[in-house]
């Protein structure tokens, strides 16, 4: 389910759909599960991170250290 749900948030981001590529990459990082590699997370929240920038508010992402930085990197861009 979270790497369906990650998978389609990352093409819809692609496309430039940020409402959907959000809410599938919330639902991705929502999924409790063992069975995620350990670059799952970083790579999902960093396209998150992104998307939610991308729309101007990237104050709905609080990641601490470089990907809130990137982010904020990319709400003054947009």
């Amino acid at each position: 389910m979270a790497g369906a749900a990650a998978s389609l948030g990352v093409v819809a981001l692609a496309y430039g759909n940020l409402r959907a590529a959000i809410r599938r990459l919330r639902q991705a990082l929502a999924v409790e599960g063992h069975d995620q590699p350990h670059e799952f997370r970083p790579a999902v929240t960093g396209a998150w991170a992104r998307a939610s920038a991308m729309t101007g508010r990237a104050e709905d992402v609080d990641l601490p250290g470089p990907l809130g930085r990137w982010a904020a990197a990319w709400a003054a861009a947009a």
